[in-house]
């Protein structure tokens, strides 16, 4: 792939929506673009082992806070496996597209191994300050589960405050930016 993103950040920070509003401004430039997530060999682990029929979307992410966040800090004893699966996906699919946007970042690990095989990785460090109001007690212990920090190095350094349409307007400054 010409350009790799990784977009880090808490829940509800707007990754998601963020790699959404890149992958439509690179395909208006004419760019093949794909959207990537750390969990997705989650997803196969789920229906090959425990009959997951994809319907509740929950469930990836329940996992991977019961096994998966062990499984990245080698407390399973098998280092990097989500990692690994991932990569081998970019290797692959940067035969097709020529951007990759990974937007399931949580983990400083993820990003200090995906900045040392890809060089070229733009990282993207989402940050949303907002009260806890309303969030279930799974949604906040959800919403801090990331140890990435102000100590990190990062391409961007994005505070959400307003939501969708600023999003979308940072989402065009740095493809803008990057394009040329």
């Amino acid at each position: 792939m010409q350009k790799l993103y990784f977009i880090g950040g808490k829940a509800r920070t707007g990754k998601d929506t963020l790699g959404k509003a890149l992958k439509k401004y690179y395909e208006e430039q004419g760019k093949r673009v794909c959207i990537l997530k750390i969990t997705a060999p989650l997803n196969d682990l789920l229906r090959n082992y425990f009959h997951w029929d994809g319907r509740d979307e929950t469930k990836p992410r329940d996992l991977m806070q019961k096994i998966g966040y062990d499984i990245i800090h080698e407390k399973l004893g098998q280092e990097y496996f989500l990692l690994n699966h991932l990569m081998v996906t970019i290797d692959v699919l940067s035969s097709y597209y020529d951007v990759g946007i990974i937007t399931d970042g949580r983990l400083k690990k993820e990003m200090d191994v995906l900045k040392e095989k890809y060089k070229e990785i733009k990282t993207i460090h989402l940050i949303r300050e907002e009260q806890d109001n309303g969030l279930t007690e799974e949604e906040k212990k959800h919403k801090t589960e990331t140890d990435l920090d102000d100590s990190s190095s990062f391409s961007y350094v994005i505070q959400n405050n307003n939501g969708i349409h600023e999003l979308e307007e940072i989402a065009k400054n740095i493809v803008e930016k990057e394009v040329i």
